[in-house]
């Protein structure tokens, strides 16, 4: 055999090889970006007309707590040894289970029924030991899908969007967004600290009163998104922290230690531990919007 044939042949081998390689090398690659997605994404569009403002309830909520409540019951039922009415209930329990199954196309590999079979089979006759250790697999079915899930439909749906809200900026007297809101107040505390450091007390003055200003409107805004008082972050604790550092401000002799205490307090109290609470939320849905642009 030729020489050149010889070449043309590995050439061809090699050039079928690699195609292969990257054949491979993108389907793990889709495969992988379908996981990625699954996991920061927002959830599946098929909730949308089971929550508010499409459904008048969180249907899909309430389903989801029916179905825990008949695995409780059943759970419940065997513990007191009537297998009889732990059997009416588990049976109720899989109905519901696989009409939920149907519900979203993505999370159907999240409803096997393989460990719902076994357990079925272990009911009516199966020692007590047997029976809690195959409701535990059927338990961890849901843990495991709620642990990739359930935050992310409680962030969709139960919290509103921030964008919604419109402020009046302590700074310039406009109308703003909530984001430019927060980020003139924080300046206006920021600026309490430093222009002590220089020696500027009428300056710092005017940013706490700047600030407070704000903080009144901040308070205001809760309305936006809750429909009863809020007993935290904006409260009297807070109001009497704000209180203690004006007055301190306008003393003769302004005590930085007491001030820099109070601040300290102010930021514990109500910045930090607000953030604590809505920033995840808020923060997921900028970036499911930003996962638009770049992940098909």
């Amino acid at each position: 055999m030729k020489a050149s044939t010889l070449i043309l042949m590995f050439n061809i081998v090699f050039v079928i090889g690699c195609s292969n390689v990257q054949t491979n090398e993108v389907d793990r690659l889709k495969k992988e970006n379908t996981i990625l997605k699954a996991m920061i994404g927002p959830p599946p569009v098929e909730l949308d007309s089971l929550y508010p403002p499409l459904a008048q309830a969180p249907l899909y909520q309430i389903k989801m707590i029916e179905l825990g409540t008949l695995y409780s019951g059943f759970v419940l039922r065997i513990f007191e040894g009537d297998r009889s009415g732990a059997k009416v209930l588990f049976d109720s329990f899989r109905e519901q289970y696989e009409a939920l199954s149907e519900i979203v196309p993505q999370w159907k590999d999240d409803f096997p029924s393989q460990p719902l079979d076994e357990l079925a089979a272990l009911i009516e006759e199966g020692e007590l030991e047997e029976i809690m250790a195959s409701a535990e697999k059927v338990g961890n079915i849901c843990r495991s899908c709620h642990i990739s899930n359930l935050l992310k439909v409680q962030q969709k749906y139960h919290w509103d969007e921030f964008s919604i809200i419109s402020l009046t900026d302590p700074l310039s007297n406009d109308a703003t967004d909530y984001r430019r809101f927060k980020m003139s107040l924080a300046m206006s505390f920021t600026g309490i600290g430093m222009e002590l450091q220089q020696g500027q007390i009428e300056k710092a003055i005017g940013h706490f009163e700047n600030f407070n200003r704000g903080l009144e409107q901040l308070k205001e805004s809760c309305g936006a998104c809750h429909d009863v008082e809020r007993k935290y972050f904006v409260d009297a604790v807070i109001d009497e922290l704000v209180s203690k550092l004006g007055t301190e401000l306008q003393a003769e002799s302004p005590d930085m230690q007491i001030i820099g205490q109070l601040s300290q307090q102010i930021v514990a109290e109500n910045c930090l531990k607000c953030h604590l609470v809505h920033l995840p939320a808020a923060y997921a849905k900028v970036r499911w919007k930003e996962m638009d642009q770049f992940i098909d």
